[in-house]
C-alpha cells in the first residue's frame, strides 16, 4: 500500500479489524459513524487521541478513485483470509465536500449495492 501515508497506516488497519468484526462486516459504513466507533473503542476523553472524518478519508484517497477495494490478505498483515475492504468516496448531494464509506465484505460484489448504515 505504498500509494497510502504511511502515517496513517495503524489507522488503516484499525479500521480494517473494526469492520471485520461479526457485527459490522457485511455493512458499509460512513466515517462519522466510523470515527465514533474508534472514538467509543479508544474511550476518548480529554487526553486520548480522538478520531475525525478528515483524518479517517485522508487514510484512504487513493489518487482520484472513487471507489476501490482493498483485499485483507494483501494490504493488511497478519490476516489470511478472502475479506475485502470495499472504499467508496461520493459527493454529498447539494454540497462541495465528499463523504468516504467503508466497509469489509467476503465479496467484492456484496459491498456495491449495500446501502450506508
Amino acid at each position: 500500500m505504498s500509494w497510502f501515508p504511511k502515517s496513517l497506516s495503524p489507522l488503516r488497519r484499525a479500521i480494517a479489524e473494526l469492520l471485520s468484526s461479526t457485527h459490522h462486516a457485511g455493512k458499509l459504513y460512513c466515517t462519522d459513524d466510523i470515527a465514533a466507533m474508534l472514538n467509543l473503542a479508544a474511550d476518548a476523553g480529554e487526553c486520548a487521541i480522538s478520531f475525525n472524518t478528515p483524518l479517517i478519508t485522508r487514510a484512504f484517497v487513493y489518487n482520484s478513485e472513487t471507489e476501490y477495494i482493498l483485499s485483507y490478505k494483501d494490504c493488511f498483515d497478519g490476516y489470511d483470509n478472502n475479506h475485502l475492504l470495499y472504499i467508496q468516496m461520493h459527493q454529498r448531494t447539494g454540497r462541495l465536500d465528499m463523504t468516504t464509506s467503508i466497509g469489509c465484505f467476503r465479496l467484492f460484489v456484496l459491498g456495491k449495492p449495500a446501502g450506508i448504515v
